[in-house]
């Protein structure tokens, strides 16, 4: 179980809040999903295009292989001398209906238009290249820029919004600084396994993808604020905000968010507490290997079940005494 300190999660809080410069595909299509017809097909089509992004070639295949049955069928006809009731047409495997083909390509390019990681697929339906005509008849209207740098640029512009998921080798969340500094100041604390590590990669970056689509929505912005829990720590104030952003910047983002904290207690805070069970419950429950999902909650419940059963309290030990000691340098000195 990884459990991240302060500091770390306010970064990635304030990493989070920097990632919203431009309207990403999907965002698009979750925010405006009314306006698409043909949402599934949109939707799919840009899922399985994403690990083809920076690769123009395998851009261009994917598209010609799943969005021009129209084009087949029209070809068909042609061979057919004009006239398609000869034709027997059938779509491929995964391809998308002939009789919607067209709209589908322009919807998705509706949906992608924003989003400069996109570019390849982009200018190629803008292009409206037919695969199966020898003579492309580009329109060539409104073209995105490429250079020989495109590729690079967009591999920048995913791993800055920590797309690159999901992986299969631990090593190459690694080449991240971020992450490996996690990984090596944490690695003989926890004492887990590289598959642990990589799940619980994979896990954050798909939770921050998540969460990065809520915060960047336009429209939710104006009505909806995000709610963030914390304890009493003296330093959770809006002057770390100004610290780090300009005045009107650190404004915006302190008013999106709700803060609540957990009410005062004589010792210690409810945070404590719950990591403490949350300790309790990996000492006694899943500190194993536990090969599904579900008997991961079926074992989570019945724990749950028979520790409420306990009535357990927390007694708190450290003292004020005991603080002045253990943490004497945190506190003044002076000279006589």
């Amino acid at each position: 179980m990884l459990r991240m300190r302060s500091p770390m999660k306010i970064n990635c809080i304030f990493c989070l809040i920097q990632l919203n410069v431009q309207m990403r595909a999907k965002d698009k299509l979750e925010f405006n999903r009314k306006e698409f017809d043909y949402y599934e097909h949109v939707k799919k089509s840009i899922n399985e295009l994403y690990p083809l992004r920076t690769d123009k070639r395998q851009t261009k295949d994917y598209i010609c292989k799943y969005h021009y049955a129209d084009a087949r069928f029209l070809k068909m006809i042609k061979n057919n001398n004009g006239t398609h009731e000869a034709v027997n047409f059938c779509e491929y495997d995964g391809e998308i209906d002939h009789r919607i083909a067209y709209r589908v390509r322009k919807e998705m390019q509706n949906a992608i238009c924003d989003d400069e990681t996109f570019i390849y697929a982009y200018n190629f339906i803008e292009l409206d290249q037919d695969p199966c005509d020898e003579i492309h008849n580009g329109n060539n209207l409104n073209l995105k820029p490429e250079t020989l740098a495109t590729s690079r640029e967009i591999e920048n512009e995913i791993v800055n919004y920590k797309e690159d998921y999901p992986k299969t080798n631990l090593a190459d969340f690694l080449l991240d600084p971020d992450n490996l500094a996690l990984y090596n100041q944490n690695k003989y604390v926890l004492l887990k396994d590289d598959d642990c590590w990589l799940f619980a990669f994979n896990k954050a970056y798909e939770i921050f993808d998540r969460v990065r689509v809520i915060f960047n929505d336009p429209f939710k912005a104006q009505y909806k604020k995000i709610t963030l829990v914390m304890d009493n720590l003296g330093t959770h104030t809006p002057g770390a905000l100004y610290e780090r952003f300009n005045p009107a910047e650190a404004k915006r983002i302190w008013d999106r968010f709700e803060f609540v904290n957990t009410p005062k207690l004589k010792h210690g805070s409810w945070l404590n507490m719950a990591e403490i069970e949350l300790n309790v419950l990996n000492n006694q429950c899943l500190g194993r290997r536990i090969p599904t999902i579900e008997k991961v909650r079926k074992e989570s419940q019945a724990w749950e079940l028979a520790r409420n059963g306990f009535n357990k309290k927390i007694n708190w030990q450290f003292t004020t005494e005991d603080a002045r000691i253990k943490l004497k340098r945190l506190y003044p000195s002076y000279d006589c």
